[in-house]
């Protein structure tokens, strides 16, 4: 179904000629009648599918031109990068209408935030965290909002956001037409959508799991970390197949770890690293390095791993096994992404073969374990200690028991305090003349000689 069929004056027609925007996608085509209508919506659809135009495009043939100075459109996302992107989006549909955004989101300039609300906007694109703090101060007034839009929501919940969304909600007048996009349709997201749609209409692309059609998914088996990482540097090393390489890992330790290793090494391309101790800037220069093809790989945790859109990534390699199921499909569907193609790689230790069996069976896709690529420096080494999870705890491998943590040496440490205790209470029942002529101080400890 082309853009053309809908019911849009010329000015949008024009903008999305102009940007070469002709056919939508499914979510779209089944999405925008539904908020051209006025009714609430919950929408549920892959990554790379086309959900920010899905509600992009009805929001600015709904507001139609700038009016006044509060907002009457409000965008909630979870992450700064995706703002970035439902910017992008707004421009390609906007370009020969007159409304005004504003983005209001963590790490940014509050004041230049605060001017850009003072002077008047017709939608607000915020993150949770900011937007409860422009509220609070009342810089932001909410009271005019006519449509309220939660996107990647699942995301949202992730990062722990329910109380700032909550406060969000509470402040939003009664009277407005609500939607939620979502890649996935978890408990969590459904009782964040019963929490304030109305009557809303489901739209479901993918069935809920948010798997790209054309993903080629492989997985590797690999004995250790040490060998991961020559098979990490083979595989991106061949930079005509692999040209565009998303790498994921579940911590910042190990991130910057690999990105060392293929700076030091052979590696022919250009790659950079991106996590949450990065500030904003550097994260979204190499994100547009990146989609500029200056950087053929980027090493990334979960911080790009969900809801931000990057054309013609070739690979995702997921270096580590993911621990949350969620992250894999977030992770991998960077790849394949609006009906193109794309393979997703996992390096699997033995110590995370049982978190892969139960990705593939919450997928419902059967990944089997290739052996090592031939030719493979493979690295002795002594088996891993305790994996850390993304949040900093360590993760008891299965078979791993509590006393093992401890080991031979703390048993003969404790013998040896357990007779020197012994000897010191012995020692304490002596006269004072006693310990002095034996060279002993009161506590029953020997006195250190002068010289």
């Amino acid at each position: 179904m082309k853009f053309d069929s809908l019911k849009i004056n010329k000015f949008i027609k024009r903008s999305l000629d102009e940007n070469g925007l002709e056919e939508m996608t499914p979510v779209q085509e089944q999405s925008i009648p539904v908020l051209f209508a006025g009714k609430d919506l919950l929408s549920i659809a892959p990554t790379g599918t086309g959900k920010t135009l899905a509600y992009i495009l009805p929001l600015v043939r709904s507001l139609h031109y700038a009016q006044g100075t509060r907002p009457r459109a409000l965008i909630l996302v979870p992450t700064k990068e995706l703002i970035f992107q439902v910017e992008e989006v707004f421009k390609k549909v906007s370009d020969n209408v007159d409304l005004r955004i504003a983005l209001i989101y963590g790490e940014g300039n509050k004041n230049k935030q605060i001017k850009a609300l003072e002077d008047g906007c017709d939608i607000v694109v915020a993150t949770p965290g900011r937007i409860q703090e422009m509220v609070s101060i009342r810089a932001l007034h909410l009271n005019d909002i006519k449509h309220f839009i939660v996107d990647e929501a699942d995301t949202l919940l992730d990062e722990g956001f329910a109380t700032q969304f909550k406060y969000v909600l509470d402040a939003l007048p009664e009277k407005r037409q609500n939607a939620l996009f979502s890649a996935t349709f978890s408990h969590e997201t459904q009782a964040i959508a019963h929490s304030f749609l109305k009557s809303a209409e489901k739209v479901v692309i993918g069935g809920g799991i948010a798997l790209p059609e054309k993903i080629h998914q492989r997985a590797i088996d690999v004995p250790n970390i040490k060998t991961k990482l020559n098979v990490l540097a083979d595989l991106v090393n061949d930079v005509e197949v692999f040209s565009k390489v998303l790498i994921f890992t579940e911590t910042k330790k190990v991130a910057e770890r690999v990105q060392q290793f293929l700076h030091h090494r052979y590696f022919e391309g250009t790659s950079d690293v991106v996590h949450s101790n990065k500030d904003q800037n550097y994260r979204l220069r190499v994100l547009d390095e990146f989609k500029n093809g200056i950087l053929t790989a980027v090493v990334a945790t979960g911080v790009i791993g969900k809801g931000v859109d990057i054309e013609g990534v070739t690979h995702v390699i997921n270096f580590e096994v993911p621990k949350d199921y969620e992250d894999y499909v977030h992770q991998i569907g960077r790849t394949a992404r609006a009906g193109n193609s794309g393979e997703s790689i996992t390096l699997v230790e033995p110590d995370e073969y049982e978190d892969f069996e139960n990705i593939q069976k919450w997928i419902g896709v059967e990944v089997p374990l290739e052996e090592l690529p031939e030719g493979t420096m493979v690295i002795e080494m002594q088996p891993r200690g305790p994996r850390i999870d993304k949040h900093g705890n360590s993760v008891r491998h299965k078979n791993q028991r509590k006393d093992d943590e401890r080991g031979d040496a703390f048993h003969e440490k404790k013998e040896k305090n357990k007779k020197v205790n012994v000897r010191v209470k012995a020692m304490k029942g002596l006269s004072k003349k006693a310990q002095k002529t034996l060279g002993l101080k009161s506590n029953g400890r020997p006195r250190k000689r002068r010289k």
